[in-house]
């Protein structure tokens, strides 16, 4: 019977084994997780946050182009449905949204004009959503990491308070970002990168100029079907 001996032609384990990958600093880390989110191109985000005064939730789906669907609920403003490519905004609510008078000249129809004009400013959580996730604007920040290094997951806290969480240290991706103590309150949980936004604008005849409900309501009448 032959007996191998070590260093006489057998090969050790421990010597073809990977050096362990070092830890990746915080700034690394985010920048790893903003160049993930723009090649995924686009997410969802369940919000909680404030608009108005009032409390909102609900998921927003966007894409790095500025396409976006949401639903969201509106405290006192009930549901809504809430489109835009970046330029044109589609928002279906009800009374509670619109008031009795609007609401009874616009029917089941989606309002919808430049997205300057929105009267709501929802396009702001669709903006916000695709700066944090996809476009990098949190690797900006001068955030400082308050998680072990070499963690599956990362927090970073901004001087402001606010504080944007990772997982996935091999390759990041923004799961979170909540505001901090004192700030007006906002929190977006990230999931489904990549997937594609279901974003189809309502046929023209389930439409409404915003432009043409102002101006009817001294008239009483209805306004018209148009697109934007």
């Amino acid at each position: 019977m032959l007996l191998s001996i070590g260093g006489c032609g057998a090969s050790d384990p421990s010597r073809n084994a990977p050096e362990p990958a070092a830890p990746q600093s915080g700034e690394r880390i985010l920048r790893a997780a903003a160049e993930g989110g723009y090649a995924a191109g686009s997410v969802t985000a369940e919000i909680r946050a404030l608009i108005m005064g009032q409390g909102l939730l609900g998921p927003v789906s966007v894409d790095r182009s500025g396409r976006c669907a949401a639903r969201l609920e509106i405290a006192k403003r009930g549901r809504t449905e809430f489109l835009t490519d970046g330029e044109h905004f589609w928002l279906k609510g009800g009374e509670q949204l619109w008031g009795p008078n609007r609401a009874s000249r616009i029917g089941d129809r989606y309002v919808t004009g430049a997205v300057a004009q929105d009267p709501f400013n929802l396009a702001i959580f669709c903006q916000s959503a695709a700066a944090y996730a996809l476009l990098g604007s949190l690797e900006q920040k001068e955030m400082a990491q308050h998680s072990p290094a070499g963690a599956a997951s990362a927090d970073f806290v901004d001087p402001d308070g606010s504080v944007a969480e990772t997982a996935d240290a091999a390759a990041p991706r923004l799961t979170r970002y909540r505001s901090g103590n004192g700030s007006e309150p906002f929190d977006y949980r990230f999931s489904d990168y990549g997937r594609p936004v279901a974003f189809e604008p309502p046929p023209s005849a389930s439409t409404v100029a915003l432009a043409e409900v102002l101006a009817s309501e001294g008239s009483g009448a209805p306004p018209s079907r148009t697109a934007p």
